[in-house]
């Protein structure tokens, strides 16, 4: 994203998907894996395990902010451009995206070997079936497709591909139809659709963002915060809403409206922090940078090969700061792959 007045920075941008990638390892690591907590060991000091256990249940937020950030990103770079030209965009991003994907795909099978029991799945109907499979979950279709797929947690690929060809109805609906489309999007399971579906839990926060982008709404923002004690003033205010906002969340479980009440607060809290105050999360950036691939490695790492090695800090910190390392030490030599790939397709 450029640093215009109408859009927060990249260094934006990276923040929030440093905050919500490790969101994501804390939800994996203790909210859904309470067998390994038992036969590790872990330590949840100085808090309790029931806590951390709750905490970790909501941070599956993470997700939340991701389809905020498609949602904003994307009609940023819809907007002003003819219908056949978002169409090619939707085609050229989905391409881009594939050869990556498929990029961790073929890395993750040739580690296979650490776990050869598992690609066992893909032949529970015989080899003309598991060919199917394969060619399947590699595109990126298998939640589609009702299919085997070789990491649980890539079901957001199927998802990430349904909103890239999505994305330019949402831009049009928003630039037609302006705020109206957000609460309808939120009120979408009175309209007959599976409330447990993604894009029931995600188009709210999908709508949200694009209509930010569409509207400009950070230049109205931008303009009404003219002085650094108003500055300050609201970043206190975002961070406590932000904060009281995600203790409902623990309540109300997987609620759209709190979910985006909760994403659009950090937001602003972000955008006023860092382009407004020029402090930079360089951390936090750095994580944002090599999100995607952490999403796509994380799990095989701790819950396929390296399990015993990933728990052996015992405590909850320690436990997440490796996985963290680990997945970057992966993830960083597969994003400059990724990238020569792409750039001899000439997709970068």
């Amino acid at each position: 994203m450029k640093t215009e007045n109408h859009a927060f920075s990249r260094h934006v941008t990276m923040a929030l998907k440093g905050i919500a990638i490790l969101l994501m390892l804390f939800h994996h690591l203790f909210g859904q894996s309470e067998t390994f907590e038992d036969v590790y060991g872990v330590i949840f000091t100085p808090f309790t395990r029931t806590g951390v256990n709750r905490w970790s249940s909501g941070a599956a937020i993470c997700v939340t902010m991701f389809v905020f950030l498609t949602g904003y990103g994307t009609t940023l770079a819809l907007r002003r451009r003819s219908l056949r030209e978002q169409e090619a965009y939707a085609v050229r991003h989905y391409l881009k995206f594939e050869v990556s994907f498929l990029i961790v795909f073929a890395v993750s099978l040739l580690t296979s070997p650490l776990r050869s029991d598992h690609l066992a799945m893909y032949f529970t109907d015989g080899r003309a079936s598991a060919v199917r499979y394969i060619l399947t979950d590699a595109l990126g279709f298998s939640t589609f497709a009702g299919t085997p797929g070789y990491n649980e947690t890539w079901w957001y690929v199927s998802f990430a591909i349904l909103l890239i060809f999505l994305m330019p109805m949402v831009t049009s609906l928003v630039g037609r139809f302006g705020i109206l489309v957000v609460p309808l999007a939120g009120m979408i399971k009175s309209f007959g659709v599976d409330a447990s579906k993604p894009l029931a839990r995600f188009l709210l926060v999908l709508m949200l963002g694009s209509w930010m982008a569409d509207r400009d709404v950070l230049r109205h923002v931008r303009a009404w915060l003219t002085t650094m004690p108003r500055r300050i003033l609201f970043m206190a205010a975002m961070l406590f809403l932000s904060i009281s906002g995600y203790a409902v969340h623990l309540r109300m479980g997987l609620n759209p409206w709190a979910n985006a009440f909760v994403t659009l607060t950090l937001v602003l809290f972000l955008y006023t922090l860092i382009d407004l105050c020029h402090v930079r999360l360089r951390l936090l950036e750095f994580c944002g940078k090599y999100s995607m691939n952490i999403f796509l490695v994380h799990t095989l790492i701790y819950e396929r090969y390296f399990t015993k090695l990933v728990y052996a800090p015992r405590h909850f910190i320690l436990i997440e700061l490796l996985l963290l390392v680990l997945s970057l030490a992966v993830s960083i030599p597969i994003t400059y792959l990724q990238k020569f790939v792409l750039q001899k397709l000439r997709l970068a």
